[in-house]
């Protein structure tokens, strides 16, 4: 019999959700509330462009080659994905990717030392 390959599944609770909410800096409330409302890698978060949006069918589309695998797909977004989405909406310098907040691509893959000194970028994305 063939093994399974064992994978790392990790869930936050909603107190460990809580606390990163209140820990992180309040612009990146937003798209912490995005990740945790749709499971997205911070890959995803950070390609994803308002074009790719539908408001009205609540889904975000993922480009071909933005995503792990490479495929495009649709993710479904509830209300607090929604939310967080209206909550940044015209907010950007670049009415372009979602995540442009006062014309700056917000930094969620960079480690910081304690006193918030970038380090280098996480390998995560």
């Amino acid at each position: 019999m063939l093994r399974e390959p064992k994978r790392r599944i990790r869930f936050l609770t909603r107190e460990q959700a809580n606390g990163l909410l209140q820990a992180a800096p309040e612009h990146l409330a937003p798209v912490i509330r995005y990740a945790l409302s749709t499971g997205c890698r911070m890959g995803e978060i950070l390609n994803l462009e308002w074009r790719r949006v539908d408001f009205e069918r609540q889904v975000a589309w993922l480009e071909p080659g933005t995503t792990k695998n490479g495929e495009g797909r649709g993710i479904p977004l509830n209300q607090e994905a929604l939310l967080a989405l209206r909550s940044v909406r015209g907010q950007h310098f670049l009415d372009r990717s979602v995540t442009y907040l006062s014309g700056i691509k917000c930094d969620l893959c960079a480690r910081y030392t304690p006193s918030g000194v970038p380090i280098s970028r996480a390998n995560s994305c």
